[in-house]
């Protein structure tokens, strides 16, 4: 332990004063100035042992302060402690090249982001340097998910809510089978596939794999009612009535509107029927014997052998029936039909 009031040497000291004088300054240089006090003369870079810490301590190059290096009997064992702290934490990091990392990884929000966390960006590296960034958010109805953000960090092109909603900006593309209703989802999934479909006045349509043996259903837009479906082997099946192409409509209870002829089918064999069979029953059906409408009539008189032939016409609405002959002469017959 060694200290000096004064690191100058007097001029002109005798030899045996300088001796002592230097001897002095150069142990107290040596041993670090040390003392349980700082030295009386300061200087910018000088060291002082503090035997009242412990500590080795150095003097700023201002001059204002002392600096803390560390212990005396081992002034580097604060750092090695800092080191190998440091190489503690380390220990299961992931490097930032070919590391694999196990476990979960959390990106945290901070205070001045109250609905978005730290995201997770990843870039092309091509000379444009575009990007994408994920990160989690909440929506409109508190259910948190997942958001991809596009390169310019303006849109939300895709999102994935807390429940499993999957929502996409634009269209999706699948190059081989999109496959909906897969599995269960949960307590609450239907255990089937549907597809949405939403107009531009935003009312919905809806198509459903049907259960029962395969095929598909048409689910209405208040989602209470399957208006049709057709099963695995191709039969069609509605609710209400088929419109065709041009104005044709079929109805579920078979009957068909012919836009050809501004009227339903049944309609129109009806009015086949009543041409056939006769309003009221005025006209004989297929197959029918007509009735007699009248007393037999005989018409004309035929003289045959003489110079004169002639020739006699039933008159409407009688009907020839035979002919009656005498001697020389012959009458035709005739009658008058109804129907039934």
């Amino acid at each position: 332990m060694a200290q000096v009031d004064n690191y100058q040497v007097p001029a002109h000291p005798t030899g045996l004063d300088m001796r002592i004088q230097l001897n002095a300054i150069i142990l107290a240089l040596i041993g670090d100035n040390a003392g349980p006090t700082e030295p009386a003369e300061l200087y910018p870079g000088m060291w002082w042992g503090n035997t009242a810490s412990g500590r080795l301590m150095r003097r700023r190059n201002d001059n204002t302060s002392w600096v803390d290096i560390g212990p005396l009997d081992d002034p580097l064992l604060d750092l090695r402690n800092a080191v190998n702290a440091a190489n503690n934490g380390l220990a299961g990091k992931v490097n930032r090249v070919g590391d694999q990392m196990y476990g979960e990884l959390q990106f945290i929000r901070n205070d001045f982001d109250a609905l978005h966390s730290h995201g997770l960006s990843m870039f092309s590296g091509w000379a444009n340097d575009r990007s994408t960034l994920m990160r989690y958010s909440y929506n409109a109805s508190g259910i948190g998910g997942l958001e991809w953000i596009n390169s310019a960090r303006s849109i939300v092109t895709m999102n994935c809510s807390d429940n499993g909603t999957f929502s996409a900006r634009e269209s999706i593309n699948t190059g081989y089978r999109c496959s909906l209703g897969g599995m269960p989802l949960g307590a609450t999934g239907t255990g089937y596939g549907e597809l949405e479909l939403r107009s531009q006045d935003g009312t919905w349509f809806r198509l459903r794999g049907r259960p029962s043996g395969g095929g598909m259903q048409w689910i209405n837009h208040a989602y209470n009612a399957v208006i049709a479906d057709i099963d695995d082997g191709g039969s069609l099946n509605s609710m209400g009535e088929y419109r065709m192409r041009w104005g044709a409509a079929w109805v579920s209870d078979g009957n068909l509107y012919m836009p050809w002829a501004g009227n339903w089918l049944s309609n129109v064999i009806g009015d086949i029927n009543n041409r056939i069979n006769g309003l009221g029953g005025s006209f004989a059906t297929r197959h029918a014997q007509c009735q007699h409408d009248s007393g037999l009539a005989e018409f004309g008189r035929i003289v045959q052998g003489s110079s004169g032939h002639g020739e006699v016409t039933c008159p409407g609405p009688w009907v020839m029936v035979g002919l009656r002959g005498a001697s020389w002469e012959t009458w035709a017959r005739g009658i008058v039909l109804r129907n039934q």
